[in-house]
């Protein structure tokens, strides 16, 4: 990230230009703002620093600020907006890390949740320093980004068991054996999203069984004459680390039903 620069002269009402003045940068909407002698945001003066000239020079994150300069018993304050040019306007790349969590360490551009709300980090190397949620708005530390909505879930949440049966298969005949990885899957009560068909017809009911770790926990029915299957399954399902998804032929087999293909859909 590049920050946007604030350079100016620091005067009184007169034009006088006021040294050794003490610098002290607070966000409009509340909160002291850390500045930084470098546009990439790496060399800290704190939210309050001394500056022996008077020549004020330093970089913020795109905001609004409130500058007040002190100088014994005088005080002025100026406004100033940090919007830089382009990529130095504000918060560069968004790093989405779910839940905020008091242990964890974040950088610069870290997206978090806190309660109903969504913050970015403004520092690097930020480790304890809890969002303000109550009334959420800025810190020091933070960016109040709004209110946290969820989303739909989006197509890269989905995961498919997908197989296909060439022929008639087997009595019994195990068609899918799938053991997963660490990344939690959960088949929906019904098994919304799901799908079966034949390329011919059943010539009676013809069950599948679908199972996990060998416990049925849903069937898929082919009727008499139809080439789509009815899909059951009374609640959820989840599958973890090395658990099998096993989906297994009717037995006995049925006369006609062929070229089978089942489709169960589940999120991540």
């Amino acid at each position: 990230m590049a920050y946007a620069a604030l350079r100016f002269d620091a005067t009184d009402e007169a034009g006088n230009i006021l040294t050794n003045v003490m610098v002290e940068i607070r966000r409009e909407s509340g909160g002291l703002q850390q500045a930084y002698q470098d546009r990439a945001g790496t060399v800290s003066l704190g939210s309050t620093f001394l500056v022996p000239d008077g020549k004020v020079f330093c970089h913020l994150p795109g905001n609004a600020y409130r500058v007040t300069l002190r100088k014994g018993g005088y005080e002025r304050v100026l406004r100033f907006v940090a919007v830089g040019r382009g990529a130095e306007a504000d918060l560069q790349f968004a790093r989405p890390k779910g839940e905020y969590d008091p242990e964890a360490i974040y950088e610069t551009s870290d997206y978090v949740r806190s309660g109903s709300s969504l913050f970015a980090s403004l520092v690097d190397e930020n480790e304890g320093n809890a969002p303000q949620t109550s009334p959420p708005g800025d810190t020091e530390f933070w960016m109040y980004l709004g209110p946290f909505v969820p989303g739909e879930q989006g197509v890269g949440d989905k995961f498919d068991a997908v197989i296909f049966a060439q022929g008639k298969p087997r009595p019994g005949e195990l068609l899918l054996r799938q053991v997963f990885s660490a990344t939690p899957i959960t088949f929906p009560a019904g098994l919304t999203g799901s799908a079966a068909s034949s390329e011919v017809a059943a010539d009676d009911d013809a069950e599948f069984i679908l199972a996990k770790n060998g416990t049925a926990f849903g069937t898929v029915t082919f009727e008499a004459a139809s080439q789509i299957g009815l899909i059951v399954a009374p609640g959820a399902v989840t599958f973890d680390s090395f658990d099998i998804l096993t989906i297994t032929a009717p037995d006995p087999r049925d006369a006609t039903l062929a070229d089978i293909s089942i489709t169960l859909t589940g999120n991540r």
